[in-house]
Formats: structure tokens, sequence, C-alpha cells
């Protein structure tokens, strides 16, 4: 028969220790919330307009430019935080690699959305 104590259970690990790194770590290495978001927003929103209008929606190449506009972000909130700069680098490449495996698709999508 299975114990019924009290161990936190792997859920309420993750939960703690996002706690902590959502309320401690990532405050201290960027500051406030609500104005890295909406840094984050700002630079997102003519990437995925120009998503949308181009291709009809967004490209998994996309993703990988505004990952790597988050990182950006980061960076600038804290310059000596090696993540951001080297996460920085890689999302680049990653999207460049995405948009060659889709480039049939990507073809397809500028033809349809190009009216």
């Amino acid at each position: 028969m299975k114990s019924h104590s009290k161990e936190p259970t792997k859920r309420e690990e993750f939960l703690e220790e996002g706690k902590n790194k959502i309320c401690n770590d990532r405050a201290k290495e960027y500051g406030d919330a609500l104005e890295t978001h909406q840094d984050i927003a700002d630079v997102w929103m003519p990437i995925i307009r120009n998503a949308l209008s181009r291709y009809g929606r967004i490209l998994p190449a996309h993703v990988a430019i505004m990952m790597s506009m988050l990182k950006n972000i980061r960076a600038s909130k804290n310059l000596l935080h090696t993540d951001s700069w080297v996460d920085g680098c890689g999302y680049p490449a990653l999207g460049g690699e995405l948009s060659q495996r889709m480039k049939d698709e990507i073809i397809e999508l500028e033809k349809k959305y190009e009216s």
C-alpha cells in the first residue's frame, strides 16, 4: 500500500522553484516584470504583424526571432547574464535553419498572401 506522507510532490517542487525564480532571481536579474514584458511586447508586435500579413500565421522561424528579441531585452537589462547572450546568438541560427526546412511552404504562403 502507498504511503500518504506529506512529502512534497514533484509538482510542488517545480512550483516552489518557479516561485523562487520569478519572485527573486528574475526580479534581481531583469528588473520590474511589467516593464520587461512591455518591452518584449513592443519588439514582438511588428514581428507578429509582419508574420500575419505576409504569411497568414506565425511560423516557427518567427518564434525564433521573437525568442532572440526576448533574450536581447533581457541582456539589455543585465549585461553580465551570460545565458541571455548565448541564447540570443542561438535563436537566429535556429530561425535560419527552420526557415530553410520550411522553404517550400514559406514560398507558397508568400504567393498566397502577396495579393
